[in-house]
């Protein structure tokens, strides 16, 4: 019996281990979908596309790189005039990325956020297998935001 406890608690301890690494850009390369975007300011937990947020992101094996992230709530009115919620509740950016161990480089080519054109933000992975990915950013010394994103589905023909 201790033999077989032992080795359950080795094995959850490796697959933990192995969870946090991307081994390759290949275990990367894909489509997931958003599942969840949780802000944390020194305690305080937001959810900046609210609790249902819609949107996807695109990592190819050439290193290009797509993301679109947006409330699901948006009414059909929205523009994009800054007080109107189409500006708050969307974000997306796009470039080419380069996977350092456990980290992604991200060189925004473009973006909403004209603070993140032609700058280089880094997420740092803390899950992936091939079914899961949650990432963080840490975009100042309080503020962390965690990204969870599912695999998508194939194509249905």
């Amino acid at each position: 019996m201790w033999l077989a406890t032992g080795v359950s608690i080795l094995f959850l301890f490796l697959l933990t281990l192995s969870s946090a690494y991307a081994q390759t850009v290949k275990d990367l390369v894909g489509c997931w979908k958003l599942q969840s975007v949780v802000a944390d300011r020194a305690g305080e937990k937001s959810e900046p596309f609210g609790p249902n947020p819609i949107g996807q992101f695109l990592y190819t094996d050439d290193k290009h790189f797509s993301s679109i992230q947006m409330r699901p709530d948006a009414p059909q009115n929205a523009s994009v005039e800054p007080k109107q919620l189409i500006v708050t509740g969307y974000l997306a950016y796009f470039g080419r990325y380069e996977l350092r161990g456990k980290e992604i480089a991200i060189r925004a080519e473009g973006s909403t956020r004209p603070d993140w054109r032609n700058k280089t933000l880094t997420r740092t992975i803390e899950t992936l297998t091939p079914t899961k990915l949650v990432f963080a950013a840490h975009p100042d010394n309080e503020l962390t935001v965690t990204v969870t994103a599912d695999r998508c589905e194939a194509a249905r023909h």
